[in-house]
């Protein structure tokens, strides 16, 4: 996550000594100035950021050891349940984009390792789809607890979504589940195994929608909404996501599009009834100031003005 300004120590085994370039640091404002296109990184900015965010992640895996050294001084890390996980990926120039509100597997695609002596096998690694909605239900499997949400409760609002993951773990189901399903405030995309689509979040509450012609921009879409045509692509030949194939497989798009809808219309509030209030808009922009929530869908118009300088690249001594 931005920014990418790890210490020294962290640096050193990654940043070339060499590069001489404006990059010292990399954040969400950064990002903001090559989408308004106010600075385009050269190539050596590029790798420069890359392994800024590289070192990033070395830090965050010496933090991660300092804990399970400390567990193991304490004598409890045999018998700790230890999750290690992310909220999401970066994209990191690819396609070109930066940061993290795309649905791009480089985005949706994050680390999941679970160990608990005794209770998990070690070394088994699992091919199937999970999501981290399963990480609750196959804790509290794990620990002989009943999950959280009893139907009959209308405060519970309902069932737990995820599913235990041990009966995969165990080698004693084949999946958990048959599609993954992802969403922000723009996008919403499905994925099973072979293929991906991912569309305007504002396709999915039109009725009566023609997704061919939605893919070829003839949908009008209500004022203020932002038209992105879907895209397909076919994972299994093209892992890098860099060929949409809508128009080649639209039977594929049509199936994909049909369990998003039902998907969204098993939430609690489907999509289409989601209002943005002023508040909301608020709370939003406090968020957006951290770098949590850039692209989820406030227009610019709408949000309040800023008062920081965050229009421009994050320099050696600008901040």
């Amino acid at each position: 996550h931005t920014p990418y300004d790890p210490p020294e120590r962290y640096r050193e085994a990654y940043v070339d000594p060499g590069y001489d370039g404006p990059v010292s640091a990399f954040y969400a404002s950064s990002r903001e100035a090559i989408e308004a296109e106010e600075y385009e990184p050269t190539a050596a900015d590029v790798r420069q950021i890359t392994d800024l965010y590289q070192a990033g992640v070395t830090q965050a895996d010496a933090m991660i050891g300092t804990v399970l050294d400390e567990l193991e001084r304490q004598g409890v890390l045999q018998n700790t349940l230890v999750i290690v996980t992310s909220d999401h990926g970066e994209e990191l120039g690819d396609h070109d984009l930066w940061e993290h509100n795309w649905m791009y597997q480089t985005n949706l695609r994050i680390p999941l390792v679970m160990a608990l002596p005794g209770r998990l096998p070690a070394g088994v690694r699992v091919e199937p789809i999970v999501d981290t909605i399963d990480l609750l239900p196959t804790v509290s499997d794990l620990l002989g607890l009943e999950p959280p949400g009893d139907p009959t409760e209308a405060e519970e609002r309902g069932l737990v979504d995820g599913r235990s993951l041990l009966p995969v773990i165990r080698g004693q189901a084949a999946a958990v589940r048959e599609f993954s399903f992802a969403e922000n405030g723009l996008y919403m995309s499905i994925q099973d195994t072979d293929w991906k689509l991912i569309v305007g979040r504002s396709l999915v509450g039109v009725e009566g929608l023609d997704l061919a012609a939605a893919a070829r921009g003839e949908v009008l879409l209500p004022p203020n909404e932002t038209e992105i045509p879907p895209r397909l692509f076919h994972l299994a030949l093209d892992p890098d996501e860099r060929k949409n194939v809508f128009a080649s497989h639209p039977e594929q798009a049509a199936r994909l599009f049909a369990e998003l809808r039902a998907w969204d219309e098993r939430m609690p509030i489907p999509s289409y009834e989601l209002q943005r209030s002023h508040r909301d808009l608020e709370d939003a922009e406090r968020l957006r100031t951290l770098g949590y929530t850039d692209g989820i869908g406030i227009d610019a118009e709408e949000a309040e003005p800023r008062t920081d300088d965050e229009g421009a690249l994050e320099v050696e001594g600008s901040r």
